[in-house]
């Protein structure tokens, strides 16, 4: 497949027996073992874009043989700041070999866990997925996104609906699975009616007029901010960041279309033993 990112494992597309080609994880920690990388986790690879939005994500799984703590899962809404899918995904969906499945929301707040668990059940408890997960069986994972309302599928079975306060709400789809021989087939990425399926416009701070050749005016910042992209670590989008210097400080923004969103950092300080929080409005 191309146009992946793969961050952790070896996604490679790879021709079965039947003579189909299917994308498959060839870190297999039972037959070639599993070597050390500064970014542990478990095998991922990404698809697609951060303006992403509103969409449906559905894709085939099999595992090839029984493996210790053997799953797969798919993620939606991927925006990074973490490697392991749970963490990097806005939502993502776990089918284990053990018939367990679990629907996880990255957690904005780093001070407590970085994933939250908003449901899970048992795979034996419906007749239509006993045997999904189980080795050599394909089974349908598939995540919708309407809004702030998430819906997760196994084999198109609707297994929950999860409604978010605080909605993360663009992204890439991610694929994921424990360290062993795992096959990913039928991929299919879907708009869904009544819904934007992505932003037009996806900016960094730094990117003041577009690259056209009349270099149009795009983010209008006045004399009171900061912005800089030196000794920014590796989890600030672009490495850049716009920082407020004073009262007053200003940002435009000239658009065609339904709304916006600003995503920014929340900086806290320490003022007389006492906690400020300053944000944009």
């Amino acid at each position: 497949m191309r146009y992946t990112h793969t961050m952790n494992g070896a996604f490679e597309v790879y021709k079965s027996g039947t003579g189909n080609h299917v994308l498959r994880q060839q870190s297999d920690a039972t037959s070639v073992g599993v070597g050390d990388a500064w970014n542990k986790g478990d095998p991922v690879t990404l698809i697609g874009d951060f303006r992403w939005t509103n969409y449906t994500a559905s894709v085939d799984v099999l595992s090839e043989r029984s493996a210790e703590n053997q799953y797969a899962q798919i993620g939606i809404r991927q925006t990074g700041s973490n490697h392991r899918i749970t963490n990097c995904c806005g939502y993502s969906l776990k089918v284990s070999e053990k018939g367990e499945w679990q629907l996880y929301r990255s957690n904005d707040n780093r001070t407590i866990a970085k994933t939250v668990e908003v449901a899970a059940g048992n795979l034996d408890t419906e007749e239509k997925l006993s045997e999904a997960g189980k080795p050599g069986n394909w089974f349908q994972l598939k995540l919708r996104s309407e809004g702030n309302v998430i819906k997760a599928f196994i084999n198109n079975v609707l297994v929950a609906t999860y409604e978010d306060e605080n909605p993360i709400t663009s992204g890439r789809v991610a694929l994921g699975c424990s360290s062993s021989y795992t096959r990913f087939d039928n991929l299919a990425v879907t708009k869904i009616k009544g819904f934007a399926p992505y932003y037009t416009e996806y900016l960094d701070n730094m990117e003041t007029y577009d690259l056209s050749e009349q270099k149009n005016t795009k983010l209008e910042y006045n004399d009171k901010w900061a912005i800089t992209c030196a000794d920014q670590g590796m989890f600030v989008y672009q490495r850049s960041m716009s920082y407020s210097k004073e009262a007053g400080a200003a940002l435009t923004y000239t658009f065609h279309g339904t709304g916006l969103e600003i995503l920014g950092k929340i900086r806290l300080s320490a003022i007389k033993g006492k906690t400020m929080r300053l944000a944009t409005r």
